[in-house]
């Protein structure tokens, strides 16, 4: 998960202003304002409204492909997808944030993409078996990390809705692609399917009415351990010491190192600091576990599956709505402040 997104959110919430907003800051020394206006992100106005109308723009116009074309919504989801990792890989390479991208949000995105565009390299017993694999991550692990890490829809920062994006949009395309696609787009929907679904436009989803919990839980399990196993090895073990002379941030050190007061940090430190890391490994696994269980269920049912991702898009207009009231709107006001009396002085 993009465990950064939910630690810049529990920075946000526990801001600590240099200045108190009641105080006349005429008050203040000249030496002393100009040392506070220093420390102070005076934001890009016009690059956030910017931002700001295109992904207001892009929230309606996703919802009206989303209702209107579903079983092409990947398309749309595709396009997205490649242009905004892009700009992430761009910016979190100069922050040094790039090893943020063998997440396991990212690595499922892939397999989507995998799913999606490479048909001709994957024999079709194996894309329904895919299928089923992204399917369960993105309705499961993904879809929770917004609840989890507090993702919000906030449209005048890229880097937001960046991870929104990653996390929700999974779920919606594939959403499309399990009760709209239909024969002729040939996405397979499992393994082996039960029946047939025949006749232009009808839905595929009585071909796989079989799939039990071996093949949304335990299967797709296996997979995440494998991830796992090769994050392990590339990051922890033969990439190590070039994160570490680097101070390259991931997830773990980021937890470890920049957010003592959650209380993920506290779980992980209850077998003492010298076993922090192998607690952040069983805990991924276990919440994997945990979210994954009911996907068999969205996978079964459409009222479900649709009814789980809405609340979960709620919940991230709530997180955003709490971003722009209790955090953003504190921040204008010192920085309209600031700025005015700077002139003044």
């Amino acid at each position: 998960m993009d465990d950064r997104e939910e630690m810049e959110d529990l920075e946000e919430d526990d801001v600590d202003y240099p200045i108190d907003l009641d105080v006349d800051l005429f008050d203040f020394h000249k030496k002393e304002l100009k040392q506070i206006v220093s420390v102070l992100a005076i934001s890009d106005t016009a690059r956030d409204k910017f931002s700001f109308t295109v992904f207001s723009w892009n929230v309606a116009f996703t919802g009206f492909l989303a209702g209107y074309l579903p079983n092409y919504f990947y398309i749309w989801h595709t396009l997205k997808f490649v242009l905004l990792i892009i700009h992430r890989w761009y910016t979190y390479k100069k922050m040094q944030y790039h090893y943020f991208l063998f997440d396991f949000c990212y690595f499922t995105n892939l397999l989507i993409l995998a799913y999606l565009w490479l048909p001709a390299f994957l024999p079709t017993a194996l894309r329904g078996h895919l299928f089923i694999f992204v399917f369960a991550y993105a309705h499961g692990p993904l879809l929770s990390a917004i609840v989890l890490w507090r993702n919000s829809l906030v449209p005048h920062s890229v880097d937001k809705m960046t991870s929104l994006h990653i996390h929700i949009s999974p779920a919606v395309a594939l959403w499309g692609i399990r009760w709209h696609s239909t024969p002729e787009q040939g996405f397979p929907l499992c393994a082996s399917p039960s029946q047939q679904a025949v006749g232009e436009g009808e839905s595929m989803d009585q071909s796989c009415s079989d799939v039990d919990l071996w093949q949304t839980v335990l299967l797709p399990l296996v997979l995440y351990l494998f991830w796992q196993l090769l994050y392990i090895v590339y990051v922890e073990v033969y990439r190590k010491k070039r994160v570490e002379e680097r101070k390259y941030e991931t997830s773990y050190k980021w937890i470890a190192e920049r957010a003592k007061k959650g209380s993920l940090y506290q779980l992980f430190r209850l077998m003492g600091p010298k076993y922090m890391k192998h607690m952040y490994i069983v805990w991924q696994l276990i919440y994997t576990a945990i979210t994954i269980l009911p996907t068999n269920l969205f996978y079964h049912y459409k009222i479900l599956n649709t009814l789980g991702i809405a609340v979960v898009l709620v919940i991230a207009c709530y997180n955003g709505a709490c971003f722009y009231i209790d955090v953003f709107s504190e921040r204008y006001k010192i920085e309209k402040m600031t700025n005015h009396n700077k002139k003044l002085l």
